[in-house]
């Protein structure tokens, strides 16, 4: 639809069923390039990604190998959506016989539908460091904007899309922002009268400046939407996590209780510290795990995408035979340590 349209008007959402996309694209340079990810989709792996146990429609594509970086991974995306697009307008037709599938689940909007003040925000950091490590907020690129405040509504209709191709484990994928598993969570075991209020799209800065601004403007518009607490979530690693935690100290500041959801960079033994930085006001914390533990992947039974592993170094099975088995990063594994809560290794409270 048109960018003005986006949140307005009903939205079916599609539970379990993900459209997913195989193809290779050139790097910009060599940091800004493509991070492999391994989706195992056997009941030996399951308990590695929330999606290894749903059905997916799976799109094995190619590119000219001389196309521009930024034209190959619109080109992939833009394919996707299309093929979401069309399986959208084949349930709509099933509804509008009278035949509703089990799997459509329509999305409303509590700041319309329930009249009660919502007081739980959540403030959702977006990676933005450049091309292929980027987020599109109603089309645009996340670089250089302030954070903005998006209803449920808008997010189900696909307000917030993925640009994003860094590591596998951590990217916040265009499904998560549809289905927002905070937002599931959160409203799942919230006390009477607590309600999900919307969330707040937190791009990474590019500098301390921009980072301590825009956690600043996020705690604002948490503050200015009258919450009373706020779930923060993390993206990538690294110096993103300055952007969450200065976030952390913004809202505490004004009286907004966080917990934060954030990876592990702890090493593959976990020796080496969790986190790049922290704030004494960081006190409530989830972990998503360690991204850097390795893990072992039995031979599978077929392979789709590519023969060979094409990212790490020879003992991480760098270059390795994709039949073969595996010794591999959990960051490699798609959605395993994903930071907006659907994620199947972390931390548990017993």
């Amino acid at each position: 639809t048109p960018p003005e349209q986006v949140g307005m008007g009903p939205v079916l959402r599609m539970n379990g069923l993900k459209v997913t996309v195989l193809g290779v694209i050139p790097p910009v340079d060599s940091f800004l390039t493509q991070q492999e990810g391994i989706l195992e989709m056997s009941d030996r792996s399951a308990d590695l990604s929330p999606l290894t146990r749903e059905p997916h429609v799976v799109l094995d594509l190619a590119v000219d190998p001389d196309i521009e970086p930024m034209a190959a991974a619109e080109a992939y995306r833009n394919a996707a959506l299309r093929v979401a697009k069309y399986i959208g307008e084949m349930a709509a037709d099933h509804i509008s016989a009278g035949d509703i599938p089990e799997a459509v689940e329509p999305v409303s909007d509590p700041a319309r539908d329930s009249g009660r003040p919502l007081r739980l925000i959540h403030i959702c950091e977006v990676s933005s460091f450049g091309p292929l490590f980027d987020t599109l907020i109603i089309g645009r690129s996340a670089r250089n904007m302030l954070p903005t405040l998006v209803s449920l509504h808008a997010m189900a209709g696909g307000a917030v899309v993925s640009a994003d191709y860094h590591y596998a484990g951590q990217r916040n994928y265009t499904c998560y922002y549809q289905a927002n598993p905070v937002e599931k969570a959160v409203v799942g075991v919230s006390p009477s009268g607590s309600e999900f209020l919307g969330t707040v799209v937190l791009p990474v800065g590019i500098d301390d400046t921009k980072k301590r601004a825009g956690a600043a403007f996020a705690a604002h518009l948490a503050e200015l939407s009258g919450a009373e607490g706020a779930v923060i979530t993390a993206v990538a690693g690294g110096n993103a996590h300055l952007d969450v935690m200065f976030a952390v100290r913004e809202c505490e500041r004004r009286d907004i209780p966080t917990v934060l959801s954030i990876v592990e960079m702890a090493g593959s033994t976990g020796a080496d510290p969790g986190m790049v930085d922290t704030v004494p006001e960081a006190n409530l914390m989830v972990s998503t795990g360690n991204r850097e533990e390795l893990i072992v992947l039995p031979p599978p039974g077929t392979v789709l995408g590519g023969a060979n592993l094409l990212d790490g170094p020879q003992d991480e099975s760098g270059g390795e035979d994709a039949t073969g088995e595996l010794r591999v990063p959990l960051r490699t594994i798609v959605a395993s340590n994903n930071e907006m809560g659907a994620w199947r290794i972390g931390a548990t409270l017993s």
